[in-house]
């Protein structure tokens, strides 16, 4: 693709920026963007907006991908840890 051709990312743009400073790992499913991070959320927004939807404790921070399979989403949090959400 050419530099600055439509779509390439030197002609992308910020739709939305979060608030709050978090160090953070992502995951796609369905529609919704999760965030993982060292808060030990799981945080569930719309891609699109960035308007928050939901969130639920995993009780540890996470600093490793989530990893989505069969509709069912695994994370490892930092006291070692497997969760799976579906």
């Amino acid at each position: 693709m050419e530099a600055g051709a439509e779509g390439s990312p030197s002609s992308w743009r910020a739709l939305w920026v979060s608030a709050g400073a978090l160090l953070a790992t992502l995951a796609l499913i369905a529609l919704i963007l999760i965030i993982t991070g060292s808060n030990g959320a799981l945080i569930f927004v719309d891609p699109t907006t960035g308007a928050f939807q939901s969130q639920t404790a995993v009780g540890a921070g996470v600093s490793l991908s989530p990893v989505v399979a069969n509709s069912t989403l695994y994370l490892f949090d930092d006291r070692g840890r497997l969760h799976a959400f579906r």
